[in-house]
């Protein structure tokens, strides 16, 4: 909107402004930007957060995995590996005896872990009080017919976040763990 001075010396000037109504409308245009940008990043602070989770749940569970899987095949002697959820166990002996199990967290939380005893029932590792197993399974895969030589172990986790609001369940991961040529031992 143009205006013309009162002054005469500034008669040929011409003053640019806004009006009131256009910087109301201007406001109103930022703040809805404003506002759908807000929930952009929001949004996205979610999926982060909730990618992060899983990422850190998938790592744990194959990180307690690949720990299994090294003890059974250094192992000299493995007892029967079977059972699941608190009845899930696996004894071997790589020089002294050690098993792997469920536990209560040794942090004191409630989540119940999967932990790495030895003979004397110290606990050597435990999984994280963020991942809460929902299925922890142990069976005797494939060997030769008839025979207790050369059997797999099956080992089966099914974790969750316990941040239920994050909505990570139901990550799954199995592994077959060959017992590199030694006797699984029957209870």
């Amino acid at each position: 909107m143009r205006t013309k001075p009162s002054n005469k010396k500034l008669a040929n000037i011409s003053l640019e402004a806004f009006s009131l109504m256009e910087m109301v409308v201007t406001m109103a245009i930022i703040a809805i930007i404003m506002v759908m940008l807000s929930n952009v990043l929001i949004n996205s602070i979610v999926i982060s957060q909730r990618s992060i989770a899983r990422s850190f749940i998938r790592e744990e569970v194959a990180t307690v995995l690949d720990l299994i899987a090294i003890d059974i095949r250094k192992a000299t002697t493995i007892g029967a590996c079977d059972g699941s959820l608190l009845a899930a166990n696996c004894d071997f002996v790589i020089g002294t005896a050690y098993s792997w199990e469920m536990c209560d967290d040794p942090g004191g939380s409630t989540v119940k872990v999967i932990c790495k005893r030895d003979a004397q029932g110290n606990i050597l590792y435990s999984t994280s009080p963020s991942l809460q197993i929902d299925t922890f399974r142990f069976e005797q895969g494939y060997g030769l017919v008839g025979s207790a030589r050369e059997r797999n172990v099956l080992v089966t986790i099914v974790g969750s976040h316990v941040n239920t609001k994050l909505s990570i369940r139901n990550v799954v991961s199995q592994v077959a763990i060959s017992s590199r040529n030694y006797y699984l031992i029957a209870r």
